[in-house]
């Protein structure tokens, strides 16, 4: 995944949005609970929203810290170097970096995008400009801050869950789209979970936008997911705009294809593999029926997955199936002797 300059530093990423919305919900945060409403609106007044792209670094470990910001709909890894893995994820309503913002020390994690996202964001000239009116404020933020922290130091923070919320479905190889696969997929998934699928002729309706690159857009997306605890997304058969974001807001794709059609890999997963790490990816080779299973070396030859998957379209149970390996709930059995 290619990395890509913090969004304070691309002022054409700046989406003007009303003030009394997400700037509030931004003061209404706990650590301005200590400032008075005069001071709330003095920071309101100067915050910003940011478009943040997937895969975007907001903040990185070891930088400066001069802006704070909180979530306003999106999804944020949190890494730190020498961890293999992310040690938290930061969802909407959700601050960035406020204690070495707060603090003055270093950045002590890097946060990277795992979406489209959209951030509020408070820069360091701006709240050191209200300071210097206000400089009671620094005394009420170092008092909340400290609560937070000894609160942070005593919690303990879980991992990130790991199933997917958002699943994105794509055309593999020379394979045309078989319907038939979203619909089992959605039918298995709604045995355990309240899912939703959203395809391009749908999307307008349920985003209310039919610019797919703007943040309400991207907003919209958001709020979806947070009605429904699994998007299944559907791609066009093309590299459309629409095929565009559903790999940006993509936390699973799966590459679908017909087994015995063109194994070479299409423009769409070529996206797809720039954008998403290869664990996030998984191969479906479909069958009409149960039958012995060949060449499926031609098409893991050609693509970077996690894993791949064949899967029957006449059998619920090959549906089944793969829900429980798309949510880390395999079964399996192991014997042995002695």
């Amino acid at each position: 995944m290619g990395t890509r300059q913090s969004p304070h530093q691309r002022e054409d990423r700046v989406v003007q949005m009303p003030a009394d919305g997400p700037a509030a919900a931004f003061c209404g945060l706990d650590i301005f609970s200590g400032l008075g409403a005069a001071e709330r609106q003095r920071l309101a007044a100067v915050i910003k929203t940011v478009a943040v792209s997937r895969g975007d670094i907001l903040i990185r470990q070891g930088d400066e810290a001069d802006a704070l910001y909180i979530v306003v709909s999106g999804r944020f890894s949190v890494t730190k170097q020498g961890s293999p893995h992310p040690v938290a994820e930061i969802g909407p309503g959700q601050p960035v970096g406020e204690i070495a913002f707060l603090s003055g020390c270093a950045r002590t994690a890097t946060v990277t995008a795992l979406r489209d996202s959209l951030v509020q964001r408070l820069t360091r000239d701006d709240f050191d400009a209200i300071a210097r009116r206000d400089p009671g404020i620094w005394r009420a933020l170092t008092v909340t801050l400290a609560e937070r922290l000894a609160a942070t130091t005593a919690a303990s923070v879980p991992p990130p869950d790991p199933k997917p919320r958002t699943i994105a479905v794509i055309r593999a190889g020379g394979s045309q789209f078989v319907e038939a696969f979203v619909s089992g997929l959605q039918t298995a998934f709604v045995q355990r979970a309240r899912t939703l699928v959203v395809t391009h002729e749908s999307a307008a309706r349920l985003l209310g936008t039919t610019e797919l690159a703007s943040p309400a857009a991207t907003s919209a997306l958001n709020a979806l997911e947070s009605s429904h605890d699994v998007v299944i997304l559907v791609a066009d058969h093309g590299l459309t705009p629409w095929t565009e974001k559903v790999i940006h807001h993509a936390d699973l794709v799966l590459s679908v294809g017909r087994h015995g059609s063109d194994p070479a890999q299409n423009a769409i997963e070529e996206l797809a593999a720039k954008l998403i790490a290869p664990d996030a990816q998984r191969l479906v080779l479909l069958h009409q029926t149960k039958t012995r299973v060949t060449g499926t070396a031609d098409w893991l030859r050609v693509r970077n997955v996690a894993m791949h998957h064949h899967v029957a379209l006449d059998n619920a149970a090959d549906f089944e199936r793969l829900v429980r390996f798309i949510n880390g709930e395999a079964r399996g059995l192991v014997a042995c002797g002695g």
